[in-house]
């Protein structure tokens, strides 16, 4: 008789028992807590980085482009990197405010 999988396909390692808890690689381990509100921070990072580049190309590159369709079509989306812009600035503030906690 093969293993009894769940309807999640996760074995049950003893019969009608209920899959392991937890998150694979030691969830509930002690100092988990830390390793997760270190990861959140490094998100908050590299988002607010990611969204302030990405607002600041879509700002700055109808300059650059030479195109004059090409240019008018980025140009107008500006709403989109100004939106970008504020909120990666608003990453990067929360991970300020995290990080001198």
């Amino acid at each position: 008789m093969g293993r009894k999988l769940t309807p999640l396909g996760n074995p049950c390692w003893q019969t009608g028992s209920p899959p392991p808890t937890g998150r694979a690689g030691g969830g509930g381990r002690i100092g988990t807590m830390a390793t997760d509100t270190t990861k959140a921070r490094k998100d908050l990072l590299i988002k607010g980085l990611f969204l302030v580049l990405l607002g600041l190309f879509v700002l700055v590159s109808p300059a650059f482009i030479r195109a004059p369709g090409f240019a008018a079509a980025v140009g107008g989306s500006s709403v989109v990197g100004w939106f970008a812009l504020v909120l990666g600035i608003a990453f990067l503030g929360q991970w300020t405010l995290r990080r001198n906690k």
